[in-house]
């Protein structure tokens, strides 16, 4: 039996959960998730379903310097093969119309100068996209890069989507 810890809510009422998915700042301290797993819950992934609706919460890893003369260009270690399985044999069974998966670090970003990617998945990125593509994952939500950004699986980003137009100031644009 997996243990659970209890249920966070943002509304005094109890009716909005929240649900959470571990970022880099989890990993700090001890590079582990330990406090993550001590006060909000043991789970690195797991899903939510809601009517028609399949979230799927993923770790993506803490941070991994790739190159130092970068060091703004923080990637994460990425997803591990168990995480791939996992979240195959999820998708197999999931019966919902609409798919949506959560973690930090995004698998598709801007490029840097030199046209690397930055601030992404490093271990099994095209393994995951093509899962996604695959399996028809509808999104894909990631917060580490604290910037609004819309990208489909061929890396073409979409600036006219209301979300790409809010917090528009980043130290890369």
């Amino acid at each position: 039996m997996l243990f659970r810890s209890r249920q966070f809510y943002i509304d005094s009422e109890h009716l909005i959960p929240v649900y959470f998915t571990p970022g880099n700042h989890d990993y700090y301290f001890n590079w582990n998730l330990d406090n993550y797993q001590k006060y909000i819950t043991q789970d690195r992934r797991y899903t939510i379903t809601y009517e028609n609706l399949t979230l799927f919460f993923m770790d993506s890893g803490p941070h991994y310097m790739m190159k130092p003369k970068y060091w703004l260009d923080v990637f994460a270690r990425g997803l591990e093969d168990e995480d791939i399985r996992w979240l195959e044999e999820q998708l197999n069974s999931c019966n919902s119309e609409y798919k949506i998966v959560l973690m930090h670090h995004p698998a598709i970003n801007d490029r840097n100068s030199d046209g690397e990617m930055y601030d992404v998945l490093l271990n099994n990125r095209e393994v995951f996209i093509d899962l996604c593509e695959k399996n028809n994952i509808d999104l894909v939500l990631a917060g580490h890069t604290h910037n609004s950004r819309v990208f489909d699986s061929a890396e073409n980003k979409y600036l006219d989507y209301p979300i790409n137009k809010i917090g528009r100031a980043s130290c890369r644009e």
